[in-house]
């Protein structure tokens, strides 16, 4: 059946560390382009840069 659950023997650390691997690599990727656009935003003045820095400040937040 579909909707049972079954885990052998280090099925579910297995899958934690697949999960865990994945953030990590997931974190690198969202910090580079984060740095790259960090550097885009850093010529920005006014409005456009509170606008910006508001921005990178909610990503921050959710990633």
């Amino acid at each position: 059946m579909a909707a049972e659950v079954s885990a052998a023997d280090g099925a579910l650390k297995q899958g934690a560390d697949a999960v865990a691997q994945s953030r990590g690599e997931l974190q690198r990727e969202l910090s580079a382009l984060e740095g790259k656009l960090s550097g885009i935003g850093s010529h920005w003045q006014g409005q456009g840069a509170v606008a910006f820095n508001a921005l990178m400040a909610r990503w921050r937040e959710d990633a």
